[in-house]
């Protein structure tokens, strides 16, 4: 029997690792491609079935990491617009549901995660590290009254 050339060894290698096919039990490994992955989620967006847009439901769904989408979102300028486009439209689906009354809880935590808040916060900046020793009772007196009157 002839030995084989390894020019044929090499085509045969090509040959037999070119195919889709995968042993068996290994499920597939997900794709990463920035415009692939932009594109699942616009079609995930569209399909009428979706109601309220959930990134990780695109994700688990695709079999991607959550958070390497969202560590390729800051690097991909078109994965991160396809996200801030469901971001919004999940934005907009649960504010017309808190308007339209019922049991309002999970919409408000819903948005609460996407970033609102229930109630004002105020921040007072305030130098910490003030020398107040050598200063009269008057003097502190009027540097309260002077941040207090900025809070108003």
């Amino acid at each position: 029997m002839p030995v084989p050339k390894t020019e044929d060894l090499k085509k045969f290698a090509e040959k037999q690792l070119s195919g889709d096919k995968r042993p068996a039990g290994r499920p597939p490994k997900p794709k990463y491609n920035e415009k692939y992955m932009a594109k699942q989620i616009e079609k995930y967006m569209a399909d009428e079935k979706v109601y309220i847009p959930i990134l990780k439901e695109v994700c688990l769904l695709n079999n991607w990491d959550y958070e390497y989408v969202e560590h390729l979102k800051h690097k991909s300028a078109i994965l991160s617009q396809s996200i801030k486009k469901l971001l919004t439209k999940k934005e907009v689906v649960l504010e017309q549901l808190l308007y339209s009354g019922g049991n309002n809880t999970g919409m408000i935590f819903g948005l609460k995660q996407l970033g609102w808040t229930d109630r004002v916060e105020q921040v007072v900046t305030a130098d910490v590290n003030a020398n107040i020793s050598n200063l009269s009772y008057e003097e502190v007196k009027a540097r309260i009254d002077e941040a207090l009157k900025d809070r108003k």
